[in-house]
């Protein structure tokens, strides 16, 4: 009998895009599939739509709970599943057609615990692929996977020139794993972002070979992608990446490889929080305070004097924004930071 793979789906008030990502699954070919919803108190159509596939579908098992984060939805269909293999599909996220035999089919012909796959970033009017490695197909052991554990926790020497790159290997999804490596769970939104990072870095450590492969792709809806407009939750999710930067701390004060990775990556983030910052909803003057904020932060996080970023790796406009952030110039940062903005949306519009 075919090894069984449970798909876990944490649910929060994505009724917009549910029926889409339902039906993506239901439809798989690959025949021993436990599909586990976990609803996390939606307030939406959600639960009606869980329960129309829910009586179309044996295979379906729902789960539901008080709001308590994606973390906690994970971690509950981690508890209730009893998959040799696990997956998980974000409920505004979808699969494509027999990813889940793909998948599988891969795992058994290369023997590995883990099978990594990229991703489709799919916006309104685009599609753009998110490969991982620059094969299309690679069998990962011995040195080759401890790089890929490294760029997993951050970017060193020409990498650091990547920033598009830094959270393609961190997420939960993309990643079908043998339901043995994943000692840990989750830790909650209140303790680290981004969450998946932690979750990987912690499960993914003793891993002995795993395979990548471009035969399916995950497709990740950025049609949905709201949440960075709210300042309230920008700000949270900032200070709960520093949050992070200490369990990291404490993982890698022995490995200094591993922390200066991180090192770089804390501040690479920085760019990407300012960006989300500048077009959020808040006011100019607020946007003004948290760039002041970042910039006064990046000497308390990270270690500057000491840090492996080689600016020299990185293109001409990141290299600009690193200067004037560590020499706190506030005023310059942020019309530069709103020229970037300004530059990236009538690009990819």
């Amino acid at each position: 009998m075919e090894d069984k793979v449970s798909v876990i789906v944490p649910i929060y008030n994505v009724d917009q895009w549910l029926d889409k990502c339902l039906k993506s699954i239901i439809r798989q070919q690959y025949s021993n599939l436990e599909i586990i919803l976990v609803d996390d108190g939606s307030t939406d159509n959600s639960p009606l739509i869980i329960e129309k596939y829910a009586d179309l579908d044996e295979r379906i098992i729902v789960l539901r709970k008080e709001n308590g984060g994606l973390s906690d939805s994970r971690n509950l269909g981690l508890e209730k599943s009893d998959g040799d293999f696990i997956l998980f599909v974000d409920g505004d996220d979808w699969l494509e057609n027999n990813a889940v035999s793909t998948l599988m089919e891969v795992q058994k012909s290369a023997k590995v615990d883990l099978v990594l796959f990229p991703y489709k970033r799919i916006y309104a009017t685009q599609t753009i692929l998110a490969e991982l490695m620059d094969e299309e197909e690679k069998y990962l052991d011995g040195n080759d996977w401890l790089r890929l554990y490294r760029r997993m926790i951050g970017p060193i020497g020409k990498e650091v020139g990547q920033l598009e790159k830094l959270d393609r290997l961190s997420t939960a999804w993309g990643k079908l794993y043998r339901r043995t490596i994943l000692m840990h769970d989750f830790k909650h939104y209140e303790e680290n972002y981004p969450e998946d990072l932690f979750f990987n870095v912690q499960n993914l450590e003793n891993v002995k070979s795993a395979f990548y492969t471009e035969k399916t792709f995950y497709c990740y809806n950025k049609m949905n992608d709201k949440s960075v407009t709210k300042g309230n939750k920008l700000i949270y999710r900032y200070d709960k990446s520093n949050s992070l930067r200490d369990l990291m701390d404490k993982k890698f004060k022995n490995n200094p490889e591993l922390y200066a990775a991180y090192e770089n990556r804390a501040l690479l983030r920085t760019f990407a929080f300012s960006l989300n910052v500048v077009e959020s909803e808040l006011d100019n003057e607020s946007k003004k305070q948290i760039i002041h904020r970042i910039s006064t932060d990046v000497s308390k996080y990270v270690d500057i004097s000491n840090m492996e970023l080689d600016l020299r790796n990185m293109p001409l406009p990141w290299r600009l924004f690193f200067f004037l952030l560590i020499s706190k110039k506030i005023n310059m940062l942020y019309s530069y930071i709103s020229l970037v903005s300004f530059i990236k949306i009538k690009v990819r519009s």
